[in-house]
């Protein structure tokens, strides 16, 4: 039988195998020892400790899918091999036919359309002192690429805390098609707002989602659980503070008011706040029977998924502010804002300013638009097309970014915003920053 079990320790070390005589009418025996590089999911899976590790050949491993009642997800992962077609054509483990994988699947009672997504949630992990790690393996192939676009979906990682509100830090993401074979993957284990391991017991949640392409494979091997600290694999994989395709919430982005001042609300919110909880003319989630007309999300082309802020007909010019969460500055010092927009309304005086907000003195905020556009000197065909936008965002400390509105009859629709390190030039070309 084979076993294997992931090494890791910040200092040298020795291996002891002990061997636990029973009733002396049998054999206990080791061969063929070997050592290889990276992370391995305990072989066989009676042998782990509740540990999370999971290669799937037995059972899920006490991994699971959200109850129908829970409302958390609209489709299952399915621990399965390859038959009819479904699937990769191979697991990881054991790399062939035979060999099981979690699968998101493609069929539900429901219409399955873009923004479809799946949940896989783990047994919940004790605090430790020292960091941890999760490692696996992901597929993610796309069999037919529209001349539009790759439209295959997501694959994100979260750490959920075990607390009042749940809230999600992601650890790891990656979008649309990346290859016809099993990828490794890895990332720390740390909350989003300190940065650091999770103090409270927690959760970790794999979510699938589904583009608008859905002909292909999202699927998951060989998950390991491992001590000591680790970059994020792939590189581009690594979750940013402040990323979000508004799927589901804000990701930690606030709806103000035009009379809220710079120094409120600095601490990163925990329960993102959505279309329930803010007045008419804030930035507010898009829902099903509150949207602009015609608009889908520019992300997997969903009915919803985008924040807006729409304005009908009054007399004063409102100024709706979007906040981000408290930003670390990079280490060059200079990052790449990228995001989606579209403009709507009747009104001349519709504009959207990106407004940095320098935290490094808290008693005096320096604040610069570093980006604005007028929707009159604009122009776009159609009010329902996404264009994309980005600037530079420079800064020598901590800092906060609006999405500021200003419109007395019309708005703005925002999605998919990103960050990249690095500087670039600003887009489009019509947009200015005032300094």
């Amino acid at each position: 039988h084979k076993a294997q079990v992931t090494l890791s320790s910040l200092s040298p070390f020795q291996l002891l195998l002990i061997a636990i005589v029973g009733n002396q009418f049998g054999n206990i025996a080791v061969d063929d020892i070997s050592f290889r590089p990276g992370p391995c999911p305990v072989v066989p899976q009676t042998a782990a400790k509740d540990n999370g590790d999971c290669s799937f050949e037995e059972n899920m491993c006490n991994w699971s899918n959200p109850a129908p009642q829970d409302e958390l997800d609209d489709v299952d992962w399915a621990r399965q091999y390859y038959y009819d077609q479904a699937g990769p054509p191979h697991d990881h483990s054991r790399g062939d036919a035979k060999g099981y994988y979690m699968n998101l699947l493609t069929n539900t009672p429901l219409l399955l359309k873009g923004g479809t997504r799946g949940w896989l949630v783990s047994s919940r992990f004790q605090p430790t002192a020292n960091p941890k790690c999760v490692s696996f393996y992901y597929w993610m192939y796309e069999k037919l690429i529209d001349p539009a676009g790759l439209s295959l979906g997501s694959l994100r990682v979260f750490v959920r805390l075990i607390k009042p509100g749940k809230p999600l830090s992601p650890l790891w993401r990656l979008y649309n098609h990346q290859g016809q074979r099993w990828f490794p993957a890895r990332a720390p284990i740390v909350t989003t707002t300190e940065r650091a391991p999770p103090q409270t017991p927690y959760e970790i949640i794999f979510e699938g989602v589904w583009g608008e392409g859905r002909v292909g494979n999202i699927a998951i091997d060989d998950i390991t659980f491992f001590d000591g600290d680790c970059t994020t694999e792939p590189l581009g994989a690594a979750a940013v503070l402040g990323e979000c395709f508004f799927g589901r919430d804000m990701c930690g982005w606030t709806p103000l008011s035009e009379f809220d001042d710079y120094s409120s609300t600095i601490a990163p919110t925990t329960e993102p706040k959505t279309a329930n909880t803010v007045e008419e003319s804030l930035w507010k989630m898009a829902r099903v029977d509150y949207k602009p007309a015609g608009l889908l999300d520019h992300t997997f082309r969903s009915p919803v998924g985008y924040v807006f802020f729409d304005v009908f007909l009054k007399t004063a010019m409102q100024r709706p502010k979007l906040r981000s969460p408290l930003l670390e500055v990079s280490f060059s010092g200079v990052r790449c804002l990228g995001f989606w927009f579209v403009a709507f309304g009747r009104s001349d005086t519709t504009a959207l300013e990106v407004v940095l907000l320098d935290m490094s003195d808290p008693e005096s905020i320096k604040k610069t638009i570093i980006w604005r556009l007028e929707a009159r000197n604009f122009a776009n065909s159609s009010r329902t097309d996404w264009s994309y936008a980005q600037v530079s965002v420079e800064a020598k400390g901590d800092y906060l970014l609006h999405f500021e509105g200003e419109s007395s009859d019309g708005g703005f629709a925002l999605d998919d915003v990103t960050f990249f390190d690095g500087s670039c030039h600003t887009r489009p070309p019509a947009a200015v920053g005032k300094g």
